[in-house]
């Protein structure tokens, strides 16, 4: 028996959209926090006790059973997310 899962060519075909949105994602906010860090002249450093963005972005999604659920996120839960000074580094 292998030590590898096998997947049928529409799963892998799931697994790679779902992989690209989230790249995609994590991508755009990083994009979002260079262009705030250059506003605020600052770099966004998070702490072992902030974790990294896909840590956050983890965090975040437990409360979403499915997908859609990521819509009631609101903008004050997102930027508190990323808020604290202590994350950012002049």
């Amino acid at each position: 028996m292998s030590d590898h899962l096998e997947f049928s060519p529409e799963e892998k075909e799931q697994l790679a959209v779902s992989v690209r949105k989230g790249v995609a994602a994590i991508a755009e906010l990083w994009d979002t926090l260079t262009r705030i860090g250059e506003r605020v002249g600052a770099e966004w450093e998070p702490t072992l006790e902030t974790g990294s963005v896909s840590d956050i972005l983890n965090n975040m999604a437990v409360g979403c059973n499915e997908p859609g659920q990521a819509e009631s996120i609101t903008a004050d839960e997102a930027a508190e997310a990323f808020a604290s000074r202590g994350d950012w580094q002049s």
